[in-house]
């Protein structure tokens, strides 16, 4: 099993509107770089996309622990099983932390090829999160 858990990501918006809004699938489209993402396709629960040069993801929401914890699997067009999980923490009343845990099924093989690019991905996501509050 292999586990990346991207930097934190600090925001000024409370623990309930940040998970109110990274509980909403279509909200992560917003967090994807448009120059390395493309066929971007959402719903409340899933998210689809193709990253340039490499393979179609799908995210589907699988369960969650009301203003603390969105669990996210693939769906059927990702090559490889995983999980990733986003867990949100209080810092004050009007500022909250998120994190990206992602753990997958990866051979050897893969885990060379996908596992810096997949930890800049998550990194790049949580940086993201900040800009867009």
């Amino acid at each position: 099993m292999t586990k990346i858990e991207s930097n934190k990501a600090y925001v000024k918006k409370g623990q309930k509107e940040l998970f109110t809004f990274l509980s909403d699938m279509n909200n992560f489209a917003r967090l994807l770089p448009s120059d390395k993402i493309e066929n971007v396709v959402t719903t409340d629960k899933t998210c689809s996309f193709r990253i340039n040069g490499m393979a179609d993801i799908s995210l589907v929401k699988k369960r969650e622990t009301p203003n603390y914890q969105i669990e996210i699997e693939s769906g059927e067009k990702t090559p490889f099983k995983f999980t990733l999980n986003i867990y949100i923490t209080e810092e004050t009343d009007y500022a909250s932390c998120a994190q990206l845990v992602f753990e997958g099924h990866l051979n050897p093989m893969l885990k060379l090829m996908v596992e810096t690019p997949l930890t800049n991905f998550f990194n790049m996501l949580a940086s993201k999160l900040e800009t867009v509050f």
